[in-house]
């Protein structure tokens, strides 16, 4: 994984940071690679967290941006615990996003290691603010 500083668009050159989005619900999902889209960062998108590993191990990835719960198989909590476990994933940022507005499960998402955890629905600057500040820290 690399380190991202402020990303500038405007600037010739400028190596757009890869977000890896691991969403279930396909809208979600769509939606989502459209806005980052939009925002000009480059987005690899899938729906199980299987696939996301293997994306996770072969590409440059910037940041991870996933759903709480995914499927019954697996959860975000499980893929942030693997990912802070191996040496090439341990530093890569994640921001985990859920319809659930509990403290208890909030406080689970940021002690596993998530830079940030956004309630759907959440307002669209407020997720890219999370993505700037989580590429500027280079880590979770």
């Amino acid at each position: 994984m690399s380190t991202v500083s402020a990303y500038d668009p405007s600037l010739p050159g400028e190596r757009a940071p890869t977000i890896l989005i691991i969403e279930n619900e396909p809208s979600n999902r769509v939606i989502l690679d459209l806005t980052l889209r939009a925002a000009h960062y480059s987005c690899i998108a899938t729906d199980t967290v299987d696939e996301a590993w293997n994306h996770l191990q072969r590409s440059d990835i910037n940041l991870v941006i996933t759903d709480l719960h995914l499927f019954a198989r697996a959860d975000a909590l499980s893929l942030i615990a693997r990912m802070r476990a191996n040496p090439h994933t341990a530093r890569i940022p994640v921001i985990v996003t859920s319809g659930d507005r509990s403290q208890e499960r909030r406080q689970a998402a940021l002690a596993a290691g998530a830079g940030a955890y956004l309630v759907k629905p959440y307002e669209k600057g407020a997720l890219l603010a999370h993505i700037r500040q989580c590429l500027a820290d280079g880590e979770a």
